[in-house]
């Protein structure tokens, strides 16, 4: 009977308690594809980075807002992995570069040297760099390797979690990411109310 906080105060409370960040960090969405179509539309890239095979709607939204895509194919004999040199180019000429991490579809994942890499890479070249975590809760707690404890190093680099997978709650919409907090503030402009 009553309207939401559209605040999202009490959650964006209990996830910066539980991920030791600011809520000033904390953009909620409604699911992880929301937090992804705004980070398009906050940051205007001109080329995104996609690393195929991946989740379908990286490149579907990035086209949808007018950006041009820079493909990368993983090799199939690395499990579709592609080579972290391919991949630091790949930061290094593009606007905004999308991993999943896992990957959805293939469940690869990449170790904390390669995350922060790319992160390097990313702040060097001015590139953003979306690491899409949404399947990240289902690794072992000892195997969820992420950058979300250093974030602060890295302003370049936005994490994106999903809450509708790991609960189970496919019908509520409810993922969110972590930044900085004035790129937080640069998403935020472009969400709707609610």
């Amino acid at each position: 009977v009553h309207y939401p906080d559209p605040a999202h105060r009490v959650l964006k409370q209990k996830l910066a308690e539980k991920h030791s960040v600011s809520q000033k960090q904390i953009l909620i969405g409604n699911g992880a594809a929301e937090c992804i179509a705004l980070a398009i539309l906050g940051l205007q890239p001109e080329t995104v980075g996609v690393v195929y095979p991946c989740f379908s709607e990286y490149e579907q939204l990035a086209i949808a807002f007018g950006a041009t895509i820079n493909p990368l194919v993983g090799r199939e004999e690395n499990d579709f992995k592609p080579d972290q040199s391919e991949f630091l180019q790949l930061i290094a000429k593009t606007d905004l570069v999308f991993v999943g991490h896992p990957n959805n579809p293939t469940g690869v994942t990449y170790s904390k040297a390669e995350l922060v890499e790319m992160a390097e890479q990313a702040v060097k070249t001015n590139t953003y760099l979306l690491i899409d975590e949404a399947f990240i809760d289902f690794l072992p707690i000892e195997t969820q390797i992420t950058l979300l404890e250093d974030l602060q190093r890295w302003k370049q680099v936005i994490l994106v979690r999903s809450m509708t997978k790991f609960y189970a709650i496919p019908g509520l919409r409810l993922g969110y990411l972590v930044a900085d907090p004035n790129l937080i503030l640069n998403l935020q402009v472009k969400q709707v109310t609610w």
